[in-house]
């Protein structure tokens, strides 16, 4: 980011004077709340605490420090810690054992002891220091800066800036040219950045201390999308389809292309305007008639040779919903009559290949294959920043978000977060319609700050799935040989595992991955996980407890940012109990049905605008049904509230007689399957024709 740092400095102070009322909500009171935290927890007390006290995952977490820092009183007081591992409270416990990042520790006393020590030597150093602190005296507070960052601002708050990531501080401090270490740890050069602001900006010295990083941060928000700004105006954006249902993507990302599928027009160039392509369409494709202006295939063609520049930024797309990844452009239009396929093409360099469910953040996508974007400045900047790997800002989901999509308490959200991250791997359960694999995928986003699709994988268990296809196998090739090919869980630990090892000197920077298992219960999950069985446990999530692969032979370990989330439907009778070597290594939260939820009602009544006695009816009925079912068959059939969630049309009572009729009265028929008469009561509970 090249910019003039003096005029930087000059339109910093502009815009602080500008924003600074703008404090962020939940840092309003930051004067009173912090001297609450200095009541509790004063300095001189971090030397007597006791391990419990201060760590996660014992009896007594809600009242340890660790907990009122990232969810209790004071995680909203300066900047949040919330998202990635335990691990970045240097300590934690998990079954019944105390661990750190490199596994169990097995002499606790001692090591606590330790471990105090250095957190209050350090915090002491951090409050009178001026140049840096040699760090590598206190290696047990090693991945911990985001919370150390926290906590010094904490009990020196003139001294330090209420940001915990990074990289913002590191963009800041390059912004403003500042000198610095690169190497420095996130709380020294937190001090770096607050003390040359201080002595450039003699005003910030007269505001509150947790105004200066809340306006800090809104200006990086500012800067950044500033410089994707900049360049809508050199360059074309467009939305191209990779073939039917995008079945050429991989194809065109393996060789840098993108291509269009109209070989019998020839070369593109040869055409002058728009209705010589729509006549040549006519005479060598029967199936587009002259009565058909085919307007959309035609300027497709037509944009795709003619209009289409080196420089310009491609969005591959699926459908409506879905981005595969972004390229630019590389080569002008080139048409090779010895080409097999893809005549008519242009290189690309494809920048990534990240799947980005664009349905849940932005809505559809246009129908057309080539759609050129660029004038939709706002839309285009979005996108761009969906591609900016650092940047969490504006696809954001945090718990607030998770609770106002999931109709759960926040308590429970809470507990199951927590185990999530001490345990790593956590499996919902619940009966149908309760929306579990809906929860699984938006419980990660939560955990990671943002609706990242590239970083979760989805796969489905069933009785044919095996380890070949899931970690690694034989397969067949084109050629009719066989040769050796990693799964699905392969590849997510690996990139998984770059991420970490790039990362391992600031863990908490690593960015996280999760792969969703639904169905979990139907595979056979020790031939499915083999000997990676042991691995799963969080407590195994480090490379020295590599086991070498049954087929490759190759080494290979979980890392500690790779989570697991399954999901287990408990009416399904055919299914025997879950492994019990995996049972053990799993968390299990049950869902249940939320037709008595009031955030629920209100959903369908704002959301979906359907009549609120009509809602209260449905709320009503479901839960006779389901108290009718809990007596007769147990409390493992209750039906859930998803089949009801964006499906009914608020003009025509058809729709729920249809939901009723050919989802629910099916799953009636299955539960009673040798009963009518409880068939027939149970449906005529819920179906407004027989009363």
């Amino acid at each position: 980011m090249s910019r003039n740092s003096n005029d930087e400095k000059r339109s910093f102070l502009e815009f602080f004077q500008t924003n600074k009322g703008n404090t962020y909500e939940w840092n309003v009171n930051f004067a009173e709340q912090r001297n609450n935290f200095i009541k509790d927890y004063p300095l001189s007390n971090i030397k007597n605490m006791k391990v419990e006290e201060y760590v996660l995952g014992t009896s007594k977490s809600k009242n340890s420090l660790s907990y009122k820092l990232e969810f209790g009183a004071y995680a909203k007081v300066g900047h949040g810690i919330g998202g990635n591992s335990a691990n970045k409270f240097g300590v934690y416990a998990s079954n019944n054992s105390y661990k750190n990042k490199d596994g169990i520790i097995n002499d606790i006393s001692s090591f606590w002891d330790e471990f105090k020590t250095q957190l209050y030597d350090y915090l002491i150093e951090l409050g009178s220091f001026d140049t840096s602190i040699d760090f590598s005296k206190y290696p047990l507070l090693k991945g911990m800066s985001m919370v150390i960052n926290k906590l010094a601002f904490l009990y020196y708050p003139e001294r330090f800036v209420n940001i915990g990531k990074n990289k913002s501080v590191v963009t800041l401090l390059e912004l403003f040219n500042y000198k610095f270490d690169k190497n420095l740890p996130t709380e020294q050069l937190s001090f770096v950045l607050n003390k040359n602001l201080r002595k450039d900006f003699p005003e910030l010295n007269k505001e509150e201390p947790v105004t200066i990083g809340s306006v800090l941060w809104d200006y990086l928000f500012k800067i950044t999308n500033k410089e994707i700004e900049k360049n809508l105006y050199s360059k074309k954006y467009w939305l191209f389809a990779p073939g039917e249902n995008a079945n050429l993507w991989d194809d065109f990302y393996k060789n840098g292309i993108i291509a269009i599928d109209w070989d019998e027009l020839g070369d593109l160039s040869n055409y002058s305007t728009k209705n010589e392509i729509k006549e040549s369409l006519i005479s060598k494709y029967s199936e587009y008639q002259s009565g058909s202006s085919n307007k959309n295939i035609v300027l497709a063609i037509y944009e795709f040779y003619n209009e289409m520049q080196v420089g310009d930024v491609i969005y591959s797309k699926k459908g409506r919903s879905l981005i595969l990844g972004r390229g630019i452009v590389e080569s002008e239009y080139i048409y090779d009559v010895n080409k097999h396929k893809y005549k008519s093409y242009r290189k690309i360099k494809w920048t990534h290949n990240k799947t980005i469910d664009h349905k849940s953040i932005m809505g559809n996508m246009p129908i057309k294959s080539v759609t050129d974007i660029s004038k939709y400045k706002d839309y285009v900047v979005k996108l761009e920043k969906l591609f900016d790997n650092e940047s969490d800002l504006l696809s954001g989901y945090n718990r607030i978000d998770f609770l106002n999509d999931v109709f759960i308490s926040g308590d429970f959200y809470d507990k199951i977060i927590s185990a999530l991250e001490r345990k790593k791997n956590i499996v919902l359960q619940g009966t149908p319609g309760v929306g579990k694999t809906y929860c699984a995928k938006k419980l990660f986003y939560s955990l990671i700050g943002n609706k990242d699709e590239s970083k979760v994988v989805t796969v489905q268990f069933h009785q044919s799935y095996s380890y070949e296809d899931f970690v690694q196998g034989y397969r067949p090739n084109d050629d009719g040989n066989f040769e050796l090919k990693n799964g699905v869980f392969y590849d997510l630990v690996s990139e998984a595992r770059s991420e970490y090892e790039r990362a391992f000197a600031n863990s908490e920077e690593a960015k996280k991955y999760c792969i969703i298992i639904d169905e979990i219960n139907r595979g056979n999950l020790s031939k499915i996980f083999g000997e990676l069985m042991m691995l799963v446990e969080s407590d195994k999530r480090s490379k020295e407890w590599s086991l070498r692969l049954a087929y490759s032979d190759d080494l290979f370990y979980i890392p500690e940012n790779l989570y697991i989330i399954g999901t287990m439907n408990t009416a399904d009778r055919s299914l025997t109990t879950i492994d019990y070597a995996l049972r053990r290594r799993f968390a299990f939260f049950t869902l249940t049905p939320a037709f008595d939820n009031e955030e629920f009602c209100n959903y369908l009544i704002d959301k979906n605008s359907l009549p609120k006695h009509f809602v209260t009816e449905i709320g009503k009925r479901f839960v006779e049904l389901n108290e009718y079912i809990q007596s007769t068959l147990g409390e493992n059939f209750v039906i859930g509230h998803s089949y009801f969630i964006d499906t009914i049309d608020p003009e025509v009572m058809e729709s729920y007689n249809n939901i009723i009729e050919h989802e629910i009265r099916p799953l009636l028929e299955e539960y009673y399957f040798d009963d009518k008469d409880k068939i027939e009561t149970a449906f005529n509970k819920v179906d407004f024709k027989a009363t």
